[in-house]
């Protein structure tokens, strides 16, 4: 029997609503399918913000497997803001890499990374990336990715004029010739020297190209995340900014008058002159009494270097009539006497072959002295070492210098050190 299209439309609208209903109503809404159709508009209990609760409590209770079912079935929904659905992507790819799933992780990753990523959230795609990639036997494509994420906004063609001559190309890294330059500019001036020998500056070279290589391998390894790592990079940029408010510092407070550095030259003339220098011959021997027979029979005439074959304890000597080969020089340190200043002293009023009066006395035994020659030190005239002095001058200033802007540093109002505190 035909109906009336009165009574038709009714039931085509009513069956219109429940169908909408249904729709609007959670994932389990099928057991709800006899709702009514005012029932079907009201706002769901099971919404968005409880799902994603629920998806993130299975996750800390452990279950990974279920949250991931959970996570992507909240990407299924329309109308997702770009955060959620990145925030949400970078959640998964990290469950399936820490379970191994390699594939489902980077497809993860790279959902996110179709939304224009804040900096953090980017970096931490492209290191899910890049393991993934390593872990699936695309070093390639890890390299590249790596090299993307770690321009830090350099020019990303190598060949730009603007980057200057390129001595090395690492995947789409580059060295030009302004890097190597800059690094040798900021060397001390007697390592900078030893790269005027032939092929040192393509040691160096190498071993930049290796350093970064090295530093690549550690990103992709993850050990530039570890905490103890990102610890030392921190405490290494600290120092160099130390280092250069010291230097800043120091430099404007330390200035040097022509007339200072002369001064300084003839105020101290026992550092500005050349060492002095002596040639002795020795008998060593253990004791007092030893020495002092020795010295009697020289005394009596015999001679000082037959006495040496006979007496002499010291192998490398004796047989040379007690001949020490090495010449003394002040300030230096000497292979036969522990205290070379103790023979100056002896020797300083010597005639040549003249024997001093007293021993020198060491741990092992006593040596009775024989003079061979000596030549007393002599001042160095001031225009042949000022450029020593300035230096000499200089750094006394500069410690001092340091030490007032340490001072001044710790001496802060707002500075409170507990020293009662430590261990």
């Amino acid at each position: 029997m035909k109906l009336p299209a009165l009574v038709s439309g009714a039931i085509l609208l009513a069956a219109s609503l429940i169908l909408l209903g249904t729709a609007c109503q959670p994932e389990d809404a099928a057991s709800n399918i006899g709702a009514t159709a005012g029932q079907a508009f009201a706002p769901s209990a099971w919404n968005l913000e409880k799902r994603r609760a629920w998806a993130a409590n299975l996750r800390a209770e452990g279950l990974d497997d279920r949250a991931a079912i959970a996570y992507e079935a909240l990407l299924s929904e329309s109308g997702l803001s770009e955060n959620l659905v990145t925030g949400i992507s970078i959640t998964l790819a990290e469950m399936h890499l820490a379970k191994g799933r390699h594939d489902q992780a980077l497809g993860a990753v790279l959902r996110a990374k179709l939304y224009d990523l804040p900096p953090a959230r980017r970096r931490r795609a492209d290191e899910i990336a890049i393991q993934c990639f390593e872990s699936l036997g695309r070093s390639a494509a890890a390299d590249r990715l790596l090299d993307r994420a770690s321009r830090l906004g350099r020019d990303s063609n190598p060949a730009s004029s603007e980057s200057g001559v390129v001595l090395a190309e690492i995947g789409d890294e580059v060295i030009t010739l302004s890097d190597l330059e800059g690094l040798i500019a900021m060397m001390p001036p007697s390592n900078a020297k030893q790269l005027e020998a032939p092929g040192a500056k393509f040691e160096l070279l190498k071993s930049l190209v290796a350093q970064k290589v090295m530093v690549r391998k550690a990103r992709k390894l993850g050990y530039d995340q570890d905490d103890k790592v990102q610890l030392a990079l921190d405490m290494a940029r600290r120092e160099v900014l130390v280092k250069k408010v010291v230097a800043e510092e120091v430099r404007q407070r330390v200035q040097m008058k022509p007339e200072e550095v002369e001064l300084y030259y003839r105020a101290h003339p026992e550092v500005f002159r050349t060492p002095s220098r002596a040639e002795v011959d020795h008998i060593f021997v253990a004791t007092k009494e030893d020495a002092d027979a020795a010295r009697a029979r020289l005394k009596a005439g015999e001679d000082f270097s037959a006495l040496a074959k006979e007496l002499s304890q010291d192998p490398g000597t004796a047989a040379k009539g007690g001949r020490i080969e090495t010449a003394l020089v002040e300030g230096q340190a000497h292979e036969v006497f522990v205290r070379p200043e103790d023979v100056f002293a002896q020797c300083r009023d010597l005639e040549p072959g003249a024997v001093a009066a007293s021993d020198v006395v060491s741990a092992k035994g006593r040596h009775l002295i024989r003079l061979r020659s000596f030549n007393a030190g002599k001042a160095v005239p001031f225009e042949q070492c000022k450029e020593d002095v300035e230096r000499i001058l200089r750094s006394e200033r500069e410690q001092r210098a340091m030490q007032r802007l340490l001072v001044e540093s710790l001496t802060g109002a707002d500075i409170k050190i507990h020293e009662d505190r430590l261990p």
